[in-house]
């Protein structure tokens, strides 16, 4: 930062709270006198958990406060630093900056700080925190990552029954302010933001080898990396009928559809065996119905790509057995390349 080697986190716990730099240009000349202490006045005892970079200010996170550290020419002399923020981290990877913006996770949600004010953009998902969903004994492997390409903010965490890794995360859009949770088949251990070809892209790494973010593809060499997207539940009206859409670039794999009744987690199998002869075809007793997305499927001539499913039912007040909300899940398997699924436009009717 400016020049100069920073270092803190005292391990030993002798000065949780100092700071040292190095002189300009030497990083390996940090004399021991060079220590900065950060004076806490809050009645709270902490500790520094990590310090980042940020436009023309460094940053010093404890686990419950945010101070904004910044300097002219020599630290020692004229040095300021201020507390900016009651919030935390949980550990040194639980943030990232993007767009000029710190995005945080502690142990009150996620929080994002543009260098003078805090947003806490986290409440729709705070029960997450609130009611024992997050395992913080496992807090050490969580971590934070900001995806450019997507303008989506991911935080990676662990519940009880996950091993020591995090298999999943909570998704935040910057874009359309909206939230959805993400399940991996693999354990993510990091992630990192680089630039590939000049577009920037964000690879997360396994066990195995590397995901790439754009095309989730799996560089370690694996056959196959199952997917799985299910979206919030929608009123049921009194029609007749009921139809899923959806629009679809043509590729090898096919597409699974799940629907799932008055807040399920289970989806409801088939009545009955179907195959109308547009892509659609469903088993009786099966929970999915299974979309063909080849465009070679049928010999009068390719198909395009979009196809509708049909199902049946009621939505009677009167009667105690009608379905009142209903949720849609997709899911399946990329295999290869050419069998990337691409999904333009999803229309639910009745």
């Amino acid at each position: 930062f400016q020049d100069r080697a920073w270092y803190a986190v005292d391990t030993r716990g002798i000065r949780p709270n100092s700071l040292w730099h190095s002189e300009i240009d030497e990083p390996e000349s940090s004399p021991e006198a060079y220590e900065i202490v950060l004076q806490e006045n809050q009645s709270d005892p902490d500790a520094i958990v990590t310090i980042v970079p940020f436009g023309s200010a460094l940053i010093v996170l404890q686990s419950r406060h945010l101070y904004r550290l910044q300097y002219v020419a020599q630290p020692l002399i004229d040095a300021s630093i201020t507390l900016t923020a009651y919030r935390g981290i949980i550990n040194s990877r639980c943030c990232d900056v993007y767009d000029g913006v710190l995005f945080c996770a502690d142990s009150y949600g996620m929080y994002a700080y543009d260098g003078s004010s805090v947003d806490s953009f986290s409440a729709p998902v705070d029960d997450f925190w609130r009611d024992g969903s997050i395992d913080f004994s496992k807090s050490k492997t969580f971590h934070v990552a900001v995806s450019p390409a997507e303008r989506v903010v991911r935080f990676f965490y662990c519940t009880a029954q996950d091993g020591e890794y995090p298999v999943r995360s909570l998704c935040y859009c910057l874009s359309t302010r909206a939230w959805w949770s993400e399940e991996y088949a693999s354990p993510i251990t990091s992630s990192a933001s680089t630039a590939i070809s000049l577009k920037r892209r964000h690879i997360f790494g396994t066990a195995g080898g590397f995901l790439k973010q754009e095309k989730a593809a799996l560089d370690s060499g694996a056959t196959a990396i199952d997917y799985e997207v299910r979206f919030g539940n929608y009123p049921v009206d009194a029609g007749p009928s009921r139809e899923v859409s959806v629009l679809y670039r043509p590729t090898d794999g096919n597409l699974n559809l799940a629907l799932r009744y008055n807040g399920s987690t289970a989806a409801r199998p088939n009545a009955v065996a179907s195959s109308r002869g547009d892509g659609w075809t469903s088993a009786q007793g099966d929970t999915v119905a299974v979309l063909d997305m080849r465009s070679d499927r049928s010999p009068l001539g390719d198909a395009p790509g979009e196809a509708t499913a049909r199902y049946f039912g009621r939505a009677d007040d009167r009667s105690a057995g009608a379905d009142r909300h209903l949720a849609v899940g997709l899911s399946g398997s990329k295999a290869t390349t050419s069998s990337e699924p691409c999904i333009h436009a999803l229309t639910i009717q009745g």
